[in-house]
């Protein structure tokens, strides 16, 4: 599926994963999927405090995403706010309002998947 190398994979999630920490993500987390998923070699998951802040990272994201050279399989929910999903092929971006990431719990589909060494510590929620 993919046409990076695995330095460039993990790179790439990183340089996308330190975008979202930018803007104030929580709960950021890249999986590596390479042999797990027919789709996919990574995932990022972040949560947002609010719709807005859904949508900015998200935006923001993308941004990055274009700048790095990755192309836009496809987006969704980005008028919600609740859950924006960025699919950049060989990275998919789940955008989540923290209650429906705790609500959906996609992580668990992938609770074997080993984790991506972000490279800085990652804010958790405040509730």
């Amino acid at each position: 599926m993919t046409n990076s190398t695995p330095d460039e994979l993990i790179t790439t999630g990183q340089a996308l994963a330190r975008v979202a920490d930018d803007m104030k993500g929580e709960a950021i987390r890249l999986l590596d999927l390479r042999g797990r998923c027919a789709y996919t070699d990574a995932m990022l998951f972040v949560s947002g405090s609010s719709d807005r802040q859904v949508r900015a990272i998200a935006d923001r994201i993308s941004a990055k995403a274009s700048e790095l050279g990755l192309v836009m399989v496809g987006q969704e929910g980005s008028e919600s706010g609740n859950w924006v999903l960025l699919d950049h092929g060989d990275v998919v971006i789940h955008v989540f309002y923290r209650p429906a990431r705790m609500y959906y719990d996609l992580e668990t589909l992938w609770a074997d998947a080993p984790e991506i060494e972000l490279g800085f510590e990652s804010l958790q929620p405040q509730f």
